[in-house]
């Protein structure tokens, strides 16, 4: 996915929600997710969860992910979750919401994270 460019030079994070169907644990074998400038120039996290049933919040510290080529921090204009299947899975079942860059921690459920 390509949208307009964003200077995540003052972020800490990238965040996003993620839902699974029914058995996802059965279904998916992986799930990465990448973000940079361009799909030859990212930084790449392979360690989301695979939770079924319920939305998740996923964090990953920005310059903490694996690089790919040179990825410009002042430039991040690409993003792309990557799901490698075991089975068949609608692509209506898999929800993605809420991508968003922050600066520092957040509070979910009364407790510091």
């Amino acid at each position: 996915m390509n949208f307009t460019a964003v200077d995540c030079t003052d972020l800490k994070h990238f965040r996003f929600w993620l839902k699974l169907p029914a058995a996802a644990e059965l279904k998916i074998s992986n799930i990465k997710f990448k973000i940079g400038s361009s799909s030859s120039n990212y930084f790449e996290f392979n360690d989301v969860r695979i939770e079924k049933e319920c939305w998740n919040y996923e964090s990953f510290e920005i310059m903490k992910g694996i690089k790919t080529g040179t990825p410009n921090i002042t430039n991040i204009a690409w993003a792309k979750i990557e799901i490698t299947t075991l089975s068949s899975i609608p692509a209506g079942d898999i929800k993605f919401d809420e991508m968003t860059a922050t600066a520092g921690g957040f509070t979910l459920k009364n407790c510091d994270l």
